[in-house]
């Protein structure tokens, strides 16, 4: 197994187990405080969990298609499809947080105490926390290795939640201390305020990147043509070509192609056959590196 298929499957496994454990898990959890609490700030985790299963279920299901076509040799169209379930994701999430906005300015203009953090709330908050931060170092471990847009798309939601918890922390700290405290009521609404801004900032990029990828405008697609021109041009690899990714690292452009072993070509001219595709390919596209893996 190449190092992208067994990227992909890592990436299907992670937004399967994201989609149980957050989700599922999560929306129950943060159902059942609200209910307990009145708290609006999981109200808000409560909408968010149950929109962030829904999102892992449209990742899981891109990563799961993407692995069975790993040898689709134009990715192009595997990757508007990528792109088009990241928006739909992205959609759930920004519906989500329209009613939330409505929901804070609704309670900003008639506040009400504070809820008390019970003890359940505050041994979530800090499991959460945990959790959060176990699925952000595995997704930055992955992003290194393969770069895609379902991978990006599952880091700002796993960044996302680790923020909502950090400022439901804050605000549990608040109410335990300071309930009586003139600016209190104005806590939880604010910070849902708070958290929606961020979530935007967040996400803005990509859904940019995507909707730039659907109009055939963004440079992946430029870049898959000088990729696909080079190579039909200069060499005689129709039937050799598998497929290639390209991921970036600060202002370097890198170039995975993936050429199938052919067996009667000797070792020596298969060297200088990858050492001249990667020449062409450098002068082609500036600012690029090429690695050729041969399967």
């Amino acid at each position: 197994m190449d190092r992208y298929t067994a990227s992909l499957k890592k990436q299907y496994i992670l937004s399967l187990f994201t989609f149980l454990g957050s989700g599922l898990c999560g929306s129950i959890s943060c159902g059942y405080v609200y209910f307990t609490t009145g708290s609006m700030l999981f109200l808000l985790e409560f909408l968010m969990t149950m929109s962030g299963a829904l999102i892992q279920l449209v990742y899981c299901y891109i990563a799961k298609k993407l692995y069975d076509n790993r040898s689709h040799q134009y990715e192009h169209r595997l990757g508007k499809f990528e792109s088009f379930g990241s928006l739909v994701g992205l959609f759930i999430l920004y519906l989500n947080l329209m009613i939330v906005v409505v929901l804070s300015i609704l309670k900003l203009f008639n506040p009400t105490p504070i809820s008390q953090p019970t003890a359940f709330s505050i041994a979530l908050i800090i499991w959460c926390l945990g959790y959060d931060c176990i699925m952000i170092a595995n997704c930055l471990r992955q992003k290194k290795a393969n770069n895609t847009k379902v991978l990006q798309g599952q880091l700002i939601q796993m960044s996302k939640n680790f923020i909502n918890w950090l400022i439901c922390g804050a605000c549990a700290i608040v109410a335990f201390y300071w309930p009586t405290s003139v600016m209190a009521p104005y806590v939880e609404p604010v910070a849902c305020l708070v958290i929606v801004l961020v979530i935007g900032y967040l996400s803005f990029p990509l859904i940019k990147e995507n909707t730039f990828d659907l109009l055939d405008v963004s440079p992946d697609r430029r870049l898959s043509q000088k990729i696909l021109k080079t190579l039909t041009a200069s060499f005689d690899l129709y039937d050799g070509f598998e497929t290639y990714r390209v991921r970036t690292m600060r202002n370097t452009i890198i170039i995975e192609l993936y050429l199938s072993h052919d067996r009667e070509l000797p070792v020596k001219e298969a060297l200088k056959r990858n050492a001249a595709i990667r020449l062409a390919m450098e002068s082609a596209i500036p600012d690029s590196v090429v690695q050729i893996m041969i399967q």
